[in-house]
C-alpha cells in the first residue's frame, strides 16, 4: 500500500491522534509578477504587465491547541529576520472568542463562520495543518501521488505531490490561488501536514513550514485566557459576510444600493446578496450580488461600493465606452474562456460587473441598475 497509503489510512480513520499541541509555522509568500495567471484558470479582465511584482509576505504563526475547542494563534509579520511591532492574536476558548488585530482593535465574538456545520471556527492557519475536517475538503479537490520520504522537525514523514482534480474546488485562503501544483510532507504518526509547498510549474510561490512542534504537552490555563489592556476598547466582532436583502443593505450602506432590473435568464436565475461590513484591516464596506443558474452565462458578479476598488482599477487595462450618454470602462481579456470586467459610477455608487456575457449585454445590464429604497 505504500507510506502514503499508511498515512491516508490513519488520516481517514476515527482515532484522534493528539489532544494538545504547541507549534510554530513559517509562512513565506513570494512576490508575484504582474499579469501572472494560472494556465488552468480563466483570466478575469486584461491584466497589466507593466506593474512591479506584488511584495512578498513573511510571517510566523505560533499556536497552541487543546482539543476539542481551544486554540490560540499569534501571528507576527517578519522583515529582514526582525519581527515587526504589528502582531495579531486570535483566541478560541469554547464559546469565548477574542481577536486583537494588528492595529490594536479588540473584538469579542467570532466574525468567521464554520465551513461545515458542527465544526469549530478555528483559524485557517491551524486547520491547514492540523484539522482533518478541512484537510479532507482540500484532498477531495486534489489528485495525490507519493514521491518518497522526508523528515520535518525531526519527524518521520511521507512526501507526496498533488494537482487539482477535474471539477475539484480549492478556496484561495486554503492554498495559494497562484499555484497549480502542491507538495506535502505528512507526519506518519499524527496524520497532520508539516510542510506545504505551493508551486506554479517549477516555481515555488508560497510555503507553510512547521519549524517547531510538540504534541500532547501540558499547557498552562493562562494560554487560553484573554486579558484586555487598561486602555483597550472592546467591540463586538463583525462578520466577514452577511446574507441579507437589498432593502436591508440599503438601510446600512454608506452608498446608494442599486438593483439590477435587466438580468439575463430571469426565469432560471438565482440571486445571492452578500454584505461585507467594514472590519479591522478591511475598511472597504461593499455589497456583492452573485447570480447563478444562467443559461447564457457562466459567471455574473456585481460589486457595489462607495469608492472605486483600487486593486481592480490599478491592476487591469481599461478602454472607455460611451452608451446612452454615460461612460463605462471595460477590461476584456479577449479570450473565449475569460471574464470581462465593466466599471461605472451611478448615483455616486461605484459598480463593477464581472461576467462572461458579451460586452453589449453587460452594458445593458448596467444601464438597468436602479436605486433601492431602504423602506
Amino acid at each position: 500500500m505504500g507510506r502514503l497509503g499508511d498515512f491516508l489510512e490513519l488520516f481517514y480513520g476515527p482515532r484522534q491522534t493528539f489532544n494538545t499541541l504547541h507549534a510554530k509555522i513559517r509562512h513565506v509568500k513570494q512576490p508575484v509578477d504582474s499579469g501572472q495567471e494560472r494556465a488552468d484558470r480563466s483570466p478575469v479582465g486584461k491584466r497589466r504587465t507593466d506593474l512591479p511584482p506584488k511584495p512578498g509576505v513573511e510571517e510566523e504563526f505560533e499556536l497552541w491547541a487543546q482539543l476539542p475547542d481551544r486554540v490560540r494563534l499569534e501571528t507576527r509579520r517578519l522583515k529582514d529576520a526582525e519581527t515587526l511591532a504589528k502582531s495579531k492574536l486570535e483566541l478560541i476558548n469554547g464559546s469565548e472568542v477574542w481577536t486583537r488585530h494588528a492595529d490594536g482593535t479588540v473584538e469579542q465574538g467570532s466574525g468567521r463562520r464554520a465551513f461545515r456545520e458542527g465544526t469549530y471556527r478555528f483559524p485557517t492557519e491551524y486547520q491547514r495543518h492540523f484539522d482533518r475536517a478541512l484537510l479532507r475538503e482540500i484532498f477531495a479537490g486534489l489528485v495525490l501521488a507519493e514521491t518518497g520520504s522526508s523528515r520535518v522537525v525531526d519527524r518521520d514523514c511521507v512526501s507526496f505531490q498533488a494537482s487539482p482534480a477535474p471539477g475539484g474546488q480549492l478556496w484561495p485562503h486554503w492554498l495559494s490561488f497562484h499555484a497549480n501544483q502542491y507538495e506535502f510532507a505528512a507526519d506518519l504518526e499524527r496524520a497532520v501536514l508539516l510542510s506545504i509547498l505551493c508551486k506554479q510549474g517549477e516555481q515555488i510561490v508560497e510555503t507553510y513550514e512547521v519549524v517547531a512542534i510538540e504534541f500532547d504537552v501540558a499547557l498552562d490555563e493562562s494560554v487560553f485566557k484573554f486579558e484586555p489592556g487598561d486602555n483597550e476598547q472592546i467591540q463586538a466582532a463583525r462578520p466577514v459576510t452577511e446574507h441579507i436583502t437589498l432593502e436591508a443593505a440599503a438601510r446600512r450602506a454608506p452608498f446608494k444600493v442599486l438593483r439590477p432590473t435587466k438580468l439575463p435568464d430571469a426565469a432560471t436565475l438565482q440571486q445571492e446578496f452578500m454584505y461585507h461590513p467594514a472590519r479591522p484591516g478591511c475598511p472597504d464596506e461593499h455589497l456583492t450580488i452573485f447570480c447563478r443558474g444562467g443559461v447564457t452565462f457562466d459567471t455574473l458578479w456585481i460589486h457595489q461600493r462607495g469608492q472605486p476598488d483600487p486593486e481592480t482599477v490599478d491592476e487591469l487595462e481599461w478602454r472607455e465606452i460611451e452608451r446612452s450618454g454615460r461612460l463605462f470602462q471595460i477590461s476584456d481579456p479577449e479570450v473565449e474562456a475569460g471574464d470581462r470586467v465593466l466599471l461605472f459610477e451611478h448615483l455616486g455608487t461605484h459598480v463593477d460587473i464581472t461576467s462572461d456575457l458579451p460586452i453589449e449585454r453587460m452594458i445593458e445590464l448596467a444601464l438597468g441598475m436602479q436605486e433601492v429604497s431602504p423602506s
